[in-house]
């Protein structure tokens, strides 16, 4: 399985590339087996609300291809795909018919954002 963390600096809440990575790592180490991530996107200097986001693009280019080069997206919130929820789910959605699951660590725990719970979670 493919694993890839998306790392995107958080001006509103001083959240930099390097804490997100701390604790994706952190979480990562404390699974049985542990998870293992294959790619960081560490975007230090992209605006969510831009339009035009390399990252995205990598992401879906790899959840499409064949064969699929991406299994998993982490993140440390959803906020870290896009900024407005309605942006978010579009992603979300996206991947999820490529057949890739997004996992976000949100309120000191993770979900899968393809869960009903994770689809309302990607919408606030």
């Amino acid at each position: 399985m493919t694993t890839w963390a998306l790392l995107r600096t958080s001006t509103s809440n001083d959240q930099s590339t390097a804490s997100q990575r701390a604790s994706v790592e952190s979480w990562c180490s404390q699974q049985v087996p542990p998870v293992v991530v294959d790619r960081w996107l560490d975007l230090e200097n992209v605006r969510g609300g831009e339009e035009s986001r390399d990252d995205l693009d990598e992401i879906m280019a790899a959840a499409s291809a064949e064969p699929r080069k991406l299994a998993v997206l982490r993140v440390s919130s959803m906020e870290r795909i896009a900024r407005r929820g309605p942006e978010t789910s579009a992603y979300v959605e996206k991947l999820a018919l490529c057949g890739v699951r997004i996992a976000s660590m949100l309120q000191g725990g993770w979900q899968d954002c393809l869960s009903p719970k994770g689809k309302l979670v990607a919408r606030i």
